[in-house]
């Protein structure tokens, strides 16, 4: 190899080397509790650490798995009667009847939801998603969403007959295969 060539060798490892020791260190500053601590971090009274998913929050501040955007939604299905369900079979209700108005929803339930949480790093989805107004969310998320730290950040995605469409993109859901996304 010539000595140019070896020269931009190096100097590209140095970059890459730089990139991923910036990258590891900002991994371990973001590092989630583990998972069985999962019911101490849904009833987070800390504000800032409540917040972490706040999609306006500065980046730094922000829960990151990649590097790139992306945004978590909650997969969920509706009938034609528009009632909503976990299962694309409808035969799970969504879990989101509060006690009382100004109440959290129990950790059992927002388990369930989350289990049904997805990230999805379209741009025109994430467009799409996050820009939405509270009036185009049901009624019945909006409610239990203001009042459960672990759900406040998460959008519903509402799948009719498994598809689901906005932002220039179709996404069908099926039962093995998961999220097919296609341009609309």
């Amino acid at each position: 190899m010539c000595k140019e060539a070896r020269e931009s060798w190096e100097k590209a490892a140095q970059v890459v080397k730089k990139t991923l020791s910036k990258d590891s260190t900002d991994a371990r500053e973001r590092m989630i509790t583990p998972p069985g601590q999962l019911s101490r971090l849904l009833d987070l009274p800390h504000p800032e650490l409540a917040e972490e998913d706040d999609e306006s929050a500065h980046p730094d501040m922000r829960a990151m798995t990649r590097q790139s955007d992306s945004v978590e939604v909650v997969v969920l299905h509706v009938d034609d009667e528009g009632v909503l369900y976990l299962d694309s079979a409808c035969t799970q209700p969504v879990p989101l009847e509060l006690a009382s108005p100004e109440t959290a929803l129990p950790i059992e339930k927002v388990r369930r939801l989350l289990d049904n949480v997805v990230s999805i790093s379209y741009e025109g989805i994430i467009t799409h998603v996050r820009s939405r107004s509270e009036a185009d969310l049901p009624d019945v998320w909006r409610q239990a969403a203001a009042h459960t730290p672990a759900l406040r950040y998460k959008h519903p995605l509402c799948f009719r007959q498994r598809q689901w469409t906005g932002g220039g993109h179709r996404i069908d859901y099926d039962s093995v295969l998961g999220l097919i996304v296609s341009r609309a």
